[in-house]
Protein backbone atom coordinates (compact mmCIF):
# COMPACT_ATOMS: atom_id res chain seq x y z
CA UNK A 1 0.00 0.00 0.00
CA UNK A 2 2.74 1.84 0.69
CA UNK A 3 4.56 1.98 -3.15
CA UNK A 4 0.81 2.62 -4.46
CA UNK A 5 0.48 5.83 -2.40
CA UNK A 6 3.58 7.07 -3.22
CA UNK A 7 3.33 6.38 -6.36
CA UNK A 8 -0.08 7.75 -6.85
CA UNK A 9 0.87 11.37 -5.24
CA UNK A 10 4.39 11.23 -7.77
CA UNK A 11 1.74 10.20 -10.85
CA UNK A 12 -1.07 12.85 -9.79
CA UNK A 13 1.44 15.90 -10.41
CA UNK A 14 1.65 15.06 -14.20
CA UNK A 15 -2.42 15.77 -15.59
CA UNK A 16 -1.72 13.06 -18.72
CA UNK A 17 -1.92 10.03 -15.59
CA UNK A 18 -5.38 8.63 -15.48
CA UNK A 19 -4.91 7.12 -11.49
CA UNK A 20 -8.75 6.15 -11.29
CA UNK A 21 -8.20 2.56 -11.88
CA UNK A 22 -5.50 2.55 -9.38
CA UNK A 23 -6.93 1.62 -6.19
CA UNK A 24 -4.96 0.45 -2.31
CA UNK A 25 -8.51 -1.46 -1.58
CA UNK A 26 -9.94 -4.29 -2.74
CA UNK A 27 -13.08 -4.13 -0.95
CA UNK A 28 -14.37 -0.63 -2.55
CA UNK A 29 -13.86 -2.41 -6.16
CA UNK A 30 -15.98 -5.40 -5.02
CA UNK A 31 -18.63 -3.10 -3.53
CA UNK A 32 -18.59 -0.89 -6.75
CA UNK A 33 -19.00 -4.43 -8.91
CA UNK A 34 -21.22 -5.38 -7.16
CA UNK A 35 -24.00 -2.87 -7.29
CA UNK A 36 -22.96 -2.49 -11.06
CA UNK A 37 -23.98 -5.74 -12.10
CA UNK A 38 -27.41 -5.53 -9.46
CA UNK A 39 -28.63 -2.62 -11.44
CA UNK A 40 -27.94 -4.89 -14.54
CA UNK A 41 -29.57 -7.72 -13.12
CA UNK A 42 -32.68 -5.35 -11.30
CA UNK A 43 -32.76 -3.91 -15.04
CA UNK A 44 -33.07 -7.54 -16.61
CA UNK A 45 -36.06 -8.24 -14.06
CA UNK A 46 -37.90 -4.91 -14.63
CA UNK A 47 -37.58 -5.35 -18.48
CA UNK A 48 -39.11 -8.74 -17.92
CA UNK A 49 -42.39 -7.77 -15.47
CA UNK A 50 -42.70 -4.97 -18.32
CA UNK A 51 -43.46 -7.79 -20.54
CA UNK A 52 -46.84 -8.75 -18.27
CA UNK A 53 -49.27 -5.79 -19.25
CA UNK A 54 -48.13 -5.87 -22.66
CA UNK A 55 -47.94 -9.91 -23.64
CA UNK A 56 -50.60 -11.05 -21.08
CA UNK A 57 -47.73 -12.77 -18.35
CA UNK A 58 -47.09 -12.80 -15.05
CA UNK A 59 -43.03 -13.00 -15.04
CA UNK A 60 -41.68 -11.40 -11.80
CA UNK A 61 -38.60 -11.22 -13.14
CA UNK A 62 -35.43 -12.31 -15.19
CA UNK A 63 -35.18 -16.03 -14.05
CA UNK A 64 -32.90 -18.54 -14.89
CA UNK A 65 -33.79 -22.12 -16.35
CA UNK A 66 -30.89 -24.68 -16.78
CA UNK A 67 -28.55 -22.72 -15.87
CA UNK A 68 -29.69 -20.15 -18.72
CA UNK A 69 -30.46 -16.62 -17.92
CA UNK A 70 -33.91 -15.20 -20.03
CA UNK A 71 -34.77 -18.92 -20.52
CA UNK A 72 -37.90 -17.88 -18.45
CA UNK A 73 -39.28 -15.08 -20.64
CA UNK A 74 -38.39 -17.39 -23.94
CA UNK A 75 -40.52 -20.09 -23.07
CA UNK A 76 -43.26 -17.12 -22.00
CA UNK A 77 -42.92 -16.20 -26.17
CA UNK A 78 -43.37 -19.49 -27.22
CA UNK A 79 -45.91 -20.90 -25.30
CA UNK A 80 -47.93 -18.16 -23.83
CA UNK A 81 -48.71 -16.45 -26.73
CA UNK A 82 -51.47 -16.32 -29.83
CA UNK A 83 -49.88 -17.47 -33.66
CA UNK A 84 -50.36 -13.97 -34.60
CA UNK A 85 -48.15 -12.30 -31.56
CA UNK A 86 -45.93 -15.53 -31.89
CA UNK A 87 -44.97 -13.85 -35.14
CA UNK A 88 -44.43 -10.43 -34.08
CA UNK A 89 -42.57 -11.76 -30.61
CA UNK A 90 -40.12 -13.53 -33.19
CA UNK A 91 -37.44 -10.76 -33.17
CA UNK A 92 -37.78 -10.34 -29.39
CA UNK A 93 -36.93 -13.96 -29.03
CA UNK A 94 -34.18 -13.94 -31.24
CA UNK A 95 -32.54 -10.91 -29.22
CA UNK A 96 -32.71 -12.64 -26.56
CA UNK A 97 -31.71 -15.86 -27.83
CA UNK A 98 -28.61 -14.31 -29.23
CA UNK A 99 -27.77 -12.39 -25.95
CA UNK A 100 -28.31 -15.48 -24.03
CA UNK A 101 -24.61 -16.64 -22.92
CA UNK A 102 -23.84 -13.04 -21.98
CA UNK A 103 -26.14 -11.91 -19.83
CA UNK A 104 -26.13 -15.81 -18.52
CA UNK A 105 -22.83 -14.95 -17.18
CA UNK A 106 -23.04 -11.17 -16.49
CA UNK A 107 -25.76 -13.20 -13.88
CA UNK A 108 -24.05 -15.41 -12.65
CA UNK A 109 -21.19 -12.89 -11.28
CA UNK A 110 -24.25 -10.93 -10.00
CA UNK A 111 -25.01 -14.05 -8.30
CA UNK A 112 -21.26 -14.72 -6.78
CA UNK A 113 -21.58 -11.86 -5.10
CA UNK A 114 -25.49 -12.51 -3.55
CA UNK A 115 -25.26 -16.11 -3.04
CA UNK A 116 -21.51 -17.40 -2.71
CA UNK A 117 -19.39 -15.29 -1.08
CA UNK A 118 -18.25 -12.74 -3.55
CA UNK A 119 -16.25 -12.67 -6.91
CA UNK A 120 -13.85 -14.81 -6.81
CA UNK A 121 -12.41 -14.09 -10.04
CA UNK A 122 -11.11 -10.59 -9.62
CA UNK A 123 -7.18 -10.00 -9.19
CA UNK A 124 -6.18 -7.14 -6.88
CA UNK A 125 -3.74 -4.62 -7.85
CA UNK A 126 -0.13 -5.64 -8.42
CA UNK A 127 3.60 -4.29 -8.57
CA UNK A 128 5.42 -6.29 -10.61
CA UNK A 129 8.60 -5.64 -9.13
CA UNK A 130 11.00 -7.85 -11.56
CA UNK A 131 9.42 -5.01 -14.72
CA UNK A 132 8.95 -1.93 -12.13
CA UNK A 133 4.72 -1.39 -12.64
CA UNK A 134 1.42 -1.52 -11.41
CA UNK A 135 -0.86 -4.07 -12.80
CA UNK A 136 -4.61 -2.42 -12.58
CA UNK A 137 -7.06 -4.86 -11.56
CA UNK A 138 -8.66 -7.69 -14.13
CA UNK A 139 -11.33 -10.18 -13.94
CA UNK A 140 -10.36 -13.50 -14.69
CA UNK A 141 -12.96 -14.78 -17.30
CA UNK A 142 -14.47 -18.57 -17.80
CA UNK A 143 -11.76 -19.01 -20.81
CA UNK A 144 -9.19 -18.02 -19.04
CA UNK A 145 -8.72 -14.64 -20.64
CA UNK A 146 -8.24 -11.76 -18.77
CA UNK A 147 -9.75 -8.11 -18.69
CA UNK A 148 -9.05 -5.24 -16.78
CA UNK A 149 -11.84 -4.28 -14.66
CA UNK A 150 -12.10 -0.47 -16.52
CA UNK A 151 -12.93 -2.45 -19.93
CA UNK A 152 -15.11 -5.03 -18.48
CA UNK A 153 -17.57 -2.26 -17.22
CA UNK A 154 -17.20 0.02 -19.99
CA UNK A 155 -17.86 -3.32 -22.46
CA UNK A 156 -21.17 -4.55 -20.24
CA UNK A 157 -22.27 -1.33 -20.40
CA UNK A 158 -22.25 -1.03 -23.81
CA UNK A 159 -23.50 -4.45 -24.10
CA UNK A 160 -26.80 -4.23 -21.61
CA UNK A 161 -27.67 -0.53 -23.43
CA UNK A 162 -27.80 -2.06 -27.26
CA UNK A 163 -29.38 -5.36 -25.89
CA UNK A 164 -32.04 -3.21 -23.80
CA UNK A 165 -32.49 -0.60 -26.71
CA UNK A 166 -33.12 -3.53 -29.24
CA UNK A 167 -35.97 -5.39 -26.68
CA UNK A 168 -37.51 -1.45 -26.45
CA UNK A 169 -37.47 -0.90 -30.10
CA UNK A 170 -39.12 -4.22 -30.68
Amino acid sequence: KKFLKQYRKKCSKDKNTNLSFLSTNSVSLNTEIDGFLSQIKASLDTLATTLNPLLGFSLNGWHKIKNKSGVGVINNLEKNLSAELKKKAIALKETIENNINWITYIVNLRDQVHHHGGIKSIIDVAYEFKYKKVTPQYILHPNNSKEPIKDFILRTMNDISIFSNQILCL
